[in-house]
This record gives C-alpha cells, sequence and structure tokens, in this order.
C-alpha cells in the first residue's frame, strides 16, 4: 500500500527480494594486499571481484572492466600505415 501511494506503482509482494548484508566490518585494503600476492591464475578474477565489499554484483563488474579496456585500447588506423620497404 506504501510502495502503491509513493511512487505510484503497483508492486507485487512476490517480486521482492530481501538483500541481507551483514553488519560486519570487512578490511578491504588487507584483503587487496592477500589478491596481490596470491600467484597470477590460483583463483579467478571473477572470486577475487566477490571479495571486496564494494561490490555487490561481480557480474556487471566484470562487464564494466571489458568495457573499460575496449574504451583504453588505441585505435589503430591501419590505412594511415606505410611501409618502409616501398621507395
Amino acid at each position: 500500500m506504501y510502495l502503491n501511494l509513493k511512487k505510484d506503482k503497483a508492486y507485487d509482494y512476490k517480486d521482492v527480494k530481501a538483500l541481507y548484508t551483514p553488519n560486519i566490518p570487512s578490511d578491504d585494503t588487507a584483503t587487496g594486499q592477500m589478491l596481490a600476492q596470491v600467484p597470477e591464475g590460483a583463483i579467478s578474477k571473477d572470486t577475487a571481484r566477490g571479495l571486496f565489499s564494494f561490490i555487490n554484483n561481480k557480474v556487471v563488474e566484470a562487464a564494466k572492466v571489458e568495457k573499460e579496456k575496449q574504451e583504453e585500447m588505441p585505435k589503430i588506423d591501419l590505412n594511415s600505415l606505410s611501409d618502409d620497404n616501398e621507395g
């Protein structure tokens, strides 16, 4: 009833999912240092992302990282390259 009046939308109580977040402080600095010392390939990046308290959805975070990598990749125009052997 409250959500109907406040947001002017019809909500079904069955569609609401509770998210339990324990009130336990986490040391993200120590987690980062620990992950930096783990050999590459020992654990997946997906698992490592899930260990940080500030990342709620590791799948979305992985998509954001991939998008940033694509944006940072230098754009090379192959038509502007010349062959030094010609001439």
